[in-house]
């Protein structure tokens, strides 16, 4: 599925993935693709299992994303550890984004 927006050409701008019982290693398959996707602009992973580790590869990928303004985490396990992941991706990351957890 991750091969739909892994293609910039397609111009996908939304993709909503929850619910889809994501775990950590479905969040790496995500962060390769985050990394050099310059269409999508709202991600929503809320009610997943992608918990702290799987955050950690989100973060990683957001901090070299440039086009995503909306990440939706609700309801995936995400701890402490997560969250200063997070929050460290946020500060360095250019241009806002809205994330909601």
């Amino acid at each position: 599925m991750l091969y739909l927006f892994s293609d910039n050409s397609n111009a996908l701008t939304t993709l909503d993935l929850g619910s889809n019982m994501i775990e950590v290693n479905g969040s790496l398959h995500l962060t390769k693709v985050l990394t050099n996707n310059t269409a999508l602009e709202m991600l929503d992973l809320r009610t997943n299992t992608i918990g702290n580790k799987g955050e950690h590869h989100i973060s990683t990928a957001l901090t070299m994303n440039k086009t995503l303004t909306t990440l939706k985490l609700n309801a995936n396990s995400i701890g402490d550890d997560g969250v200063r992941c997070l929050a460290h991706a946020l500060i360095k990351k250019r241009g806002k984004i809205f994330v909601s957890t």
